[in-house]
């Protein structure tokens, strides 16, 4: 990437070195009619295709088409106006002064163009940024007084010391740029910071302001925190600045964007586009490395959606569907077409930490309610936003080790955990759990995901296991396995073959299977596993979903099937809470703040004004090859 850009730059500077051998008519040879008459045909063409190299980015290619338009078309006005596309794009890649030589080309070469004052007033932008603050002063009296000369002025007295002339210049840019509907504050904001230096802004802070200018010079002081490093100082100047202006200032829009740039910010910004209120969107990997997990929240999820249009026929749901294949850039593109194309009014998913990352470092995220599948904080604080709504890995791990310690009396334990991220994560919860409950971990042992033959793995959890029946003292009372129901009942036989007997394992959601009784054959009895569902469940709530899904797809439903349902459940149920006509993004998200959910069968009960949801847990035993709930 580096190297393309070096590239780039190299490229740049071989065309500049060419600017001077440019040779056209000179402009007191062409008549203004002439001159500005419509661009030939060809021109035109070739205009267009610059406009589209130059929309795709390709910077280079659209400089070498503006370039050979001057050219070939030297009396018409067509020809600066190419070349001040180039200065232009040049300003976008900050070549400050490879602008000036093509502004300085322009106006000498050109000086009856009718646009020439913008040319002037770039060259008053590219001066000020590098600090040639004399010669922006001696352009004063060429240039029109629009807000940009004036905040070009302001800034360069200041920079010369003259802070009386500042203040009259700024007070100006101020006063002129209120007056513009669509002035563009953030970049004033940019060269502004990029200006003026802390001792200067001091000295004006300090001096007699107008409420406008000083919060605008506040911006400034926040943009060069943010840059600095001093995001917290940021955040309260710029949180305060929100608070205090009218909700309509034209400053209010740029302090919204400075917030954005301000990691863990509790700022959440509405996206003004009117949603769909039906429309519900749903990202999700349908294939790939995470395809299956995916397919079977999208079965709780259209059952979901398809319970709730059979019960309200005049407020029909649609739910849209994008699948990410388990690619942040892909669930990227999906979140972009769901919020700005498809108008969705609130979002579920999507699936997995790396693709929620991408989606969070958006500077829109906050816009609408997201229901992502993820328990674990993922890189946010205080965004009621974002809903975790897969249960936290360590509430699932301390419940378990809670239970095993104080409501079974095990002190003694052992851990066989996969080497993944999940295993990890859970094997330091249970044992910090364990430690805080004066449990104490005899042997922990990991193995590879996807293992199936444990003999080497027992042989480290315990030393002494004979390869036969033969009696020896085991040294712990239990043994936790974070792991899935195919390895954990492939486990199970191989402890009793090496004679560790009598030890029940200990697990967490994953092993919520429908298949887990006729898998573990008995060789699981007197195990234990925390989960927020449970499908052989009594609940009524439970046992209609458990009917009804196994009515749709005749089979049973596990875990992430319940996740889905009662995810899109609880969003159904806040949009509900609202009063008709009030449904828009902004209320769902402060609807969320403590909403109380009742009839859940994942143990959703509330959720907490950071996004974080409180639910509760069951403990399930298994006795004589099923599991049974024995808590609560």
């Amino acid at each position: 990437m580096k190297r393309n850009v070096w590239l780039i730059l190299l490229m740049i500077t071989t065309c500049l070195s060419c600017t001077s051998t440019m040779t056209v008519t000179s402009p007191d040879k062409v008549a203004p009619e002439i001159f500005h008459a419509p661009p030939p045909p060809k021109a035109l063409e070739m205009w267009q295709e610059a406009k589209n190299l130059e929309q795709k980015k390709l910077y280079i290619e659209a400089i070498n088409r503006y370039r050979q338009i001057a050219a070939q078309f030297e009396d018409n006005a067509i020809a600066p106006q190419s070349l001040m596309q180039v200065a232009n794009i040049l300003a976008r890649l900050e070549r400050w002064q490879d602008v000036l030589a093509y502004c300085s080309y322009i106006t000498k070469t050109y000086p009856q163009w009718r646009e020439i004052q913008n040319t002037r007033m770039l060259t008053m932008k590219a001066n000020v940024i590098l600090r040639n603050f004399f010669q922006v002063i001696q352009m004063r009296s060429i240039t029109p007084d629009t807000p940009e000369k004036e905040l070009y002025l302001g800034l360069a007295y200041s920079g010369i010391g003259k802070v009386k002339d500042s203040i009259k210049h700024l007070e100006s840019f101020i006063s002129l740029s209120l007056g513009q509907q669509k002035f563009d504050y953030f970049e004033a904001i940019k060269v502004s910071a990029n200006t003026l230096t802390q001792k200067t802004l001091q000295s004006l802070m300090q001096t007699k302001l107008s409420g406008n200018l000083r919060s605008f010079l506040h911006c400034v002081i926040a943009l060069k925190e943010i840059n600095r490093g001093k995001e917290e100082e940021a955040r309260k100047r710029l949180e305060f600045l929100h608070r205090s202006l009218n909700p309509n200032h034209p400053l209010q829009a740029t302090v919204k964007k400075l917030l954005r740039k301000v990691k863990g910010t509790s700022y959440v910004e509405t996206v003004e586009e009117p949603a769909d209120i039906y429309a519900l969107g749903l990202i999700i990997p349908l294939d790939g490395r995470y395809g299956e997990y995916g397919r079977k929240i999208l079965r709780g999820v259209t059952l979901a959606v398809s319970e709730w249009n059979n019960g309200h026929p005049k407020d029909n749901i649609k739910l849209i569907v994008e699948n990410t294949s388990g690619d942040p850039a892909l669930a990227l593109k999906a979140y972009k077409n769901m919020v700005h194309e498809y108008k969705v009014l609130a979002i579920l998913g999507p699936l997995g930490k790396s693709s929620l990352n991408a989606l969070l470092s958006q500077s829109d995220t906050g816009s609408l309610l997201m229901a992502a599948f993820s328990g674990d904080t993922v890189r946010t604080a205080n965004m009621p936003f974002h809903l975790r709504v897969m249960p936290a890995t360590s509430d699932i791990v301390e419940t378990i080790a809670r239970y095993a310690i104080q409501d079974l009396g095990f002190k003694n334990l052992a851990i066989l955990f996969p080497e993944d991220s999940y295993g990890r994560k859970a094997k330091e919860y249970f044992e910090s759990t364990s430690s805080q409950l004066g449990g104490n971990i005899i042997s922990s042992t990991g193995y590879a995901p996807g293992t199936t033959d444990f003999k080497s793995v027992i042989k480290r959890l315990l030393p002494r296991a004979p390869s036969k029946k033969v009696s020896i003292s085991v040294p712990f009372e239990a043994i936790f396995v974070p792991d899935e129901v195919k390895t954990v009942t492939l486990l199970a036989p191989q402890l009793l073959y090496y004679n560790i007997v009598g030890v029940p394992l200990l697990g967490t959601n994953l092993w919520e299977n429908p298949k887990l009784g006729p898998l573990s054959n008995g060789y699981m009895d007197g195990s234990y596993y925390a989960t927020p569902y449970f499908v052989q469940s009594e609940d009524p709530e439970t046992i209609r979903f458990r009917s009804k899904f196994h009515a749709v797809y005749n089979t049973w439903p596990g875990y992430l099937e319940a996740q889905g349902y009662d995810t899109t459940r609880l969003i159904l149920a806040i949009r509900e809470s609202l009063m008709p006509g009030q449904i828009t993004r902004r209320n769902m998200i402060e609807a969320t703040k403590g909403f109380q959910f009742t009839g859940s069968i994942t143990g959703i009960s509330q959720i907490r004004p950071d996004g974080s949801i409180k639910r509760a847990y069951k403990i399930i035993a298994i006795r004589g090859s099923k599991p049974v709930q024995v808590y609560p």
